[in-house]
Order: C-alpha cells, then structure tokens, then sequence
C-alpha cells in the first residue's frame, strides 16, 4: 500500500479532523473518498471557480 505525506496548515488539519470525526471517520478515509471520486470523474470532484472580486483588478481590460 502507498503512504502519502502532505504539508496542511495546522489550524485546518484541525478543524478537517474535527469534522471527519463528526462524520465518522478519519483524514485517511476522508483522502481515499477524495482520491476515488477524483479518478471515477477524471477530475476534481467539484467545481473550481475564480472569485474575481478578490482580484482587485487583475483580470481588468487595459
């Protein structure tokens, strides 16, 4: 079986263990159930969308 290491900031391991835990399960468990979807979609399984209002005009025609 294959060991994934990732780097997550501390305040959201947190608050994503405390809600895997809620729920019943593990980050492991969690990260499989991602990974799956990912593969079964060949895709990330949601939407990825850019708030341009936090762009500050960036995106602006010149």
């Amino acid at each position: 079986m294959a060991q994934v290491n990732i780097r997550i900031d501390d305040e959201l391991k947190y608050r994503a263990d405390t809600l895997f835990d809620e729920l019943g399960m593990n980050m492991t468990t969690a990260f499989t159930m991602f990974i799956k979807a990912a593969v079964r979609q060949n895709g990330i399984p949601f939407e990825l969308v850019i708030d341009h209002s936090e762009c500050k005009g960036h995106y602006d025609d010149k």
